[in-house]
């Protein structure tokens, strides 16, 4: 052990829970916003590359916070990936409790999503 590869693996183990509070974060809210997914994936690839490296340079306390990172990073792009997905018009829909607290199903005549008319499937009115 070197204390570059103590300081190295220091910074492995703090990167890490600074993760780990993202990925608590994303449990919580149950979605992503304002993230785009590209280094994300570009920093997880890179933290499987330094548990091949690290060994190779003999330096075992990065090693150590380098597995860390690299299960935190996968898990917050697994539910990045899983959370960011883009919700069809017919999921949206399905929310319409949530709508109707905004905007009551009596007041609503149509609702477009991409192009798609849909109509409340209750409080609706029937037209005379």
């Amino acid at each position: 052990m070197t204390i570059a590869d103590g300081i190295n693996g220091l910074y492995e183990a703090a990167g890490s829970l600074a993760i780990w509070l993202n990925v608590r974060a994303i449990l919580r809210d149950k979605q992503i916003k304002g993230i785009h997914i590209a280094p994300m994936i570009f920093f997880t690839s890179w933290s499987f590359w330094n548990l091949y490296y690290y060994p190779h340079l003999q330096q075992w306390l990065s090693f150590a916070g380098g597995v860390s990172i690299v299960a935190a990073n996968t898990v917050w792009t697994g539910l990045a990936l899983y959370f960011g997905r883009k919700k069809s018009a017919r999921e949206i829909v399905n929310t319409w409790p949530a709508i109707e607290t905004v905007y009551p199903a009596e007041h609503i005549e149509h609702l477009w999503i991409n192009g798609v008319e849909y109509v409340p499937k209750s409080g609706m009115p029937e037209k005379s």
